[in-house]
């Protein structure tokens, strides 16, 4: 395998944007995204994935598309390894290869591997968008909220679908929402709402990487960053998000997907779902603002920004 990296301001951005969060420099001690909360993960998403509250689309993949696992993996930005690490006490799949654009990241994964005694990971630090992949070298491929960072998408695809052994699994558990966040007026809507329903407890900021959050403590409405905000944020956040799925079908035989939600969800819980405990009050609340998700949906008034795409290669 070969792995190219440019060197210029807007990766070396991404690169330290990526290496804070492996190592833990930007973490506070509550959650505030939408995915980071237990409670949300039991409530809403394993359920639209697998039915089960207690049953996440990791382990449901591995029960359902290779209950006896297989030999060789790929995890693209790995991070801090975490994936692969929980992927292999699963027995989904014995040796990975994890591919971040922080060195800091790769490091991270790479010592946490070791100590978790995992010989059969390997790693390395590049840019994967111009990543090249041994052709047939491959039983699986794993993106967790990864591929959406990526802008040569249709290179990455090519590279999965030449690298997959006929048969193996490309499995995506991503964000297709709109590009660079740029959310409709229904999606705000809703998400203002249902931030406004809730009490002043549930509403304070948690996010502590932000110095503002001191100063406005209370989220009030659910806003809309330009795209050049956004990518000052993060150069790579949501490149081309929205074409994710139409790429994937172009691409492979697509076996499974589940539209989990998030348009409205991930906006009103941004920086304040660590609020919420697990208390028959606050489960109740967000009970509620599931079920609403849940009706517009139904009603086409919203479409799915999360979504687990299954395929195999042809």
């Amino acid at each position: 395998m070969r792995l190219f990296s440019k060197s210029h301001a807007p990766a070396d951005q991404v690169r330290k944007f990526w290496g804070d969060a492996a190592s833990g420099r930007v973490k506070g001690a509550y959650p505030v995204h939408w995915l980071e909360s237990p409670l949300i993960r039991r409530l809403c998403v394993n359920p639209r994935i697998s039915g089960d509250p207690d049953l996440d689309w990791l382990e449901w993949v591995k029960n359902k598309f290779a209950p006896e696992g297989v030999q060789s993996g790929f995890v693209l930005g790995c991070g801090g390894g975490a994936l692969e690490r929980r992927a292999a006490a699963l027995g989904l799949c014995r040796s990975f290869l994890g591919v971040d654009i922080s060195p800091d990241a790769i490091r991270v994964a790479q010592a946490l591997a070791e100590r978790a005694d995992l010989p059969d990971f390997r790693y390395q630090a590049a840019d994967a968008n111009t990543l090249v992949l041994e052709p047939s070298s491959l039983d699986l491929v794993l993106s967790d909220m990864s591929l959406h960072h990526l802008s040569d998408l249709e290179h990455v695809l090519a590279q999965f679908q030449q690298a997959l052994r006929a048969g193996g699994l490309l499995v995506l558990n991503e964000f297709a929402g709109p590009d660079r966040f740029q959310w409709t007026d229904a999606q705000l809507e809703l998400a203002t709402r249902m931030i406004r329903s809730l009490p002043l407890r549930l509403r304070r900021n948690r996010d502590l990487r932000a110095w503002k959050g001191l100063l406005k403590p209370w989220i009030w409405r659910a806003k809309r960053w330009t795209p050049e905000r956004v990518a000052r944020h993060d150069p790579s956040e949501a490149v081309r998000s929205a074409q994710i799925p139409q790429l994937v079908s172009n691409c492979f035989e697509i076996v499974h997907r589940s539209d989990y939600g998030g348009a409205a969800l991930a906006l009103a819980l941004n920086n304040i779902v660590g609020n919420f405990s697990d208390t028959p009050e606050d489960i109740a609340i967000l009970k509620k603002l599931v079920a609403e998700e849940d009706r517009w949906m139904q009603q086409g008034k919203l479409a799915s920004d999360y979504v687990l795409i299954v395929c195999r290669n042809r």
